[in-house]
């Protein structure tokens, strides 16, 4: 039987967590926990075995407001920090950036980074990779919305546009209609989707351009819904 152990400091602050996965009296995942400037730093240091020695460190910063500001990962104990990632927020207080470095060697050069952006309801708008972290993003993933919802999607590398994803929607907001064409224009994927007059789905129509699987290299696939006296199909 798993057993949890916590143990806390003067001011009730948790100081000590004990994992026993077996339940035989020795933990074998161990968790302390210090408290620097009045809170706004929180170390936490793992010993998976509970031999004494520190398998990972954990580091986290805080805002005035009391949202987190960055979160550093060390999962060798080297002194330098294997993951680290930093948090920005609209004036609303919803996440306006999230930027994730990564020095997987750990010798103290950042190696790549992965920076997602965010409008003020919370929807991701840009995600770039750094992929040697240069300064200039090798992948880039952005999305557009209209008062629906998602509109288009592109996918694109440094140097070319990757695919295009546009979305459609009926005027009561349903999804109506998805299409994805490679950089050259293509058609690679639809899909068109109708509703009876109570908006219920009706049916969905996708065709697929993969002339590697396929013959002729274009595949219909149709799926019908039929409702017997309730909402559900």
């Amino acid at each position: 039987k798993q057993v949890e152990r916590y143990s806390y400091d003067d001011e009730s602050r948790l100081a000590r967590f004990e994992l026993d996965q077996d339940g035989d009296g020795l933990a074998e995942i161990v968790r302390s926990y210090s408290y620097l400037e009045e809170g706004e730093y929180l170390f936490t240091l793992v010993d998976y075995g509970d031999d004494g020695s520190v398998d990972e460190r954990i580091r986290q910063s805080y805002y005035p407001s009391g949202r987190v500001a960055t979160l550093a990962i060390d999962a060798g104990n080297k002194g330098h920090f294997r993951w680290l990632t930093s948090y920005s927020y609209h004036p609303n207080g919803t996440l306006a950036t999230r930027e994730h470095q990564s020095d997987d060697d750990q010798d103290g050069t950042i190696d790549s980074i992965d920076l997602e952006t965010f409008d003020e309801t919370g929807r991701p708008l840009v995600n770039e990779w750094d992929a040697d972290a240069d300064g200039q993003w090798d992948q880039r993933l952005e999305n557009v919305y209209g008062p629906h919802g998602l509109t288009q999607t592109t996918e694109k590398t440094s140097t070319s546009v990757l695919r295009t994803t546009t979305y459609g929607y009926t005027p009561n907001g349903a999804l109506e209609s998805r299409e994805t064409r490679d950089g050259t224009g293509e058609l690679q994927e639809s899909e068109l989707r109708t509703y009876d007059s109570s908006s219920r789905l009706q049916s969905i129509l996708t065709t697929k351009n993969d002339a590697i699987l396929l013959e002729t290299g274009t595949a219909q696939v149709r799926q019908v819904y039929h409702y017997d006296g309730c909402s559900s199909p």
